[in-house]
């Protein structure tokens, strides 16, 4: 097999696999679970809570 044909496969397989990815990322029914993802940043922890109890320190004044 010649190197070029290789490359040109290998460039296709990967193009596929790239649109294969965005349709699952922009897929609707996932559209709940990333929300849910992107804002787990915000949510306070009970383990933050704890953690500045057991500190004595007090950062939600």
């Amino acid at each position: 097999m010649d190197f070029l044909l290789i490359h040109q496969v290998y460039t296709v397989v990967l193009f596929v696999l790239f649109v294969a990815i965005l349709g699952w990322a922009w897929d609707s029914a996932r559209q709940s679970s990333f929300h849910t993802a992107a804002h787990l940043p915000f949510i306070d922890s009970p383990t933050d809570d704890t953690m500045t109890a057991a500190l004595g320190e007090n950062h939600h004044e």
